[in-house]
């Protein structure tokens, strides 16, 4: 249960920190010239446990690669433009009819995402031609693609927790 919190305040983190935007002080600082900052002035380091990835900017475009991670998102109030699924129940193209097609969470998507197959071997041809701005799943699944995925888009692999050991949270 912590470790899904933990996951959780990470994500919400990620995403609240996404958002973020610069904001002039109105209490007599100086104003900020936001037309010549850098590109990179909005861009920030998300830690994770495949190493360290820069996000830039508000992503607009998050793909995930887990059921888990499409629970924390939409918990978030954030639609994926395309997602995996734990079996390969369902083969079409896009999930037109979430609520029948994904269970458990597919009466909470207002969209239809694309199908990107199953979560253990998603199709990269089918996240790269999303054009995604970040891409969310679990190392457990995914960590053999890291690289393939991390070449698509910023990439944020989680381990889930094992709650066999235990683990202390600094």
């Amino acid at each position: 249960m912590v470790g899904w919190l933990v996951l959780s305040v990470l994500t919400a983190g990620l995403i609240v920190g996404c958002g973020l935007a610069i904001s002039n002080d109105s209490g007599g600082g100086a104003a900020v010239d936001t037309s010549t900052q850098s590109l990179t002035s909005d861009c920030r380091v998300i830690e994770h446990d495949l190493g360290e990835t820069e996000v830039c900017g508000q992503p607009q475009k998050v793909v995930t690669l887990s059921l888990h991670t499409l629970d924390l998102l939409l918990s978030l109030d954030t639609q994926p433009v395309g997602c995996t699924m734990t079996l390969d129940v369902y083969r079409g193209e896009v999930f037109d009819k979430p609520a029948q097609q994904i269970p458990y969470l597919g009466d909470r998507l207002t969209t239809q995402p694309v199908n990107l197959g199953n979560d253990h071997a998603p199709s990269l041809e089918k996240l790269a031609m999303l054009k995604p701005d970040l891409i969310l799943g679990e190392a457990s699944r995914n960590a053999d693609e890291y690289s393939l995925l991390s070449q698509i888009a910023p990439t944020i692999l989680w381990r889930r927790w094992d709650f066999g050991k235990s683990r202390s949270i600094d």
